[in-house]
């Protein structure tokens, strides 16, 4: 297996409004003695279509064993087309794959405005059904977030949409137990 894993995404990747240092591709490694080296190329603010955009730059000339791609929530906000979505995403995960790349998906975390959710949750379920569709293995940052409690959901997050502390060592969490697995 080769040693490098790149972590592309939004916001949620890199890990605002903190620092990369605080991501969950940061934390995540420090419980796996093994684990890949980790390249976290998230970038706030971005799209699926940013994404694709940079994709090539940004993970080829790593020559990664693997891609995690984590990546929705601002087109949940845009309010972008699920087929429109779905085509960047399965664009992004030929282009890995054509490189011997293998590619992972993460899921979203979920965001507390509705609207938001509404739509983010369309993109999830279309990201869910790709992964089985297409036999890749996905991250399930979601689920940890929902089995803490609706009723206190919002200790999470640090404005609804970002996750806090709290909240990213939840996801740092489930990347770990995602690694364990992965370099076995």
């Amino acid at each position: 297996m080769k040693d490098t894993v790149v972590c592309i995404g939004d916001s949620l990747t890199f890990g605002y409004p903190f620092d990369p240092d605080e991501s969950w591709v940061s934390r995540g490694a420090i419980d796996v003695p093994d684990a890949p080296v980790l390249i976290n190329r998230g970038v706030n603010g971005d799209t699926s279509l940013k994404i694709l955009r940079r994709f090539r730059r940004d993970v080829l000339r790593f020559d990664p064993a693997a891609v995690i791609l984590t990546v929705g929530t601002n087109d949940a906000c845009m309010e972008i087309d699920e087929d429109v979505f779905m085509d960047r995403i399965a664009q992004c995960c030929e282009i890995a794959m054509e490189a011997g790349i293998e590619c992972v998906i993460g899921l979203p975390i979920p965001a507390l405005d509705g609207l938001i959710e509404d739509n983010l949750s369309v993109l999830r379920q279309a990201l869910k059904h790709y992964c089985e569709a297409q036999g890749l293995k996905m991250i399930d940052f979601y689920t940890p977030f929902m089995t803490h409690g609706t009723d206190r959901m919002y200790e999470l997050f640090v404005d609804g949409v970002h996750p806090s502390d709290l909240g990213y060592q939840i996801m740092s969490d489930t990347f770990s137990a995602f690694l364990k697995l992965y370099v076995k």
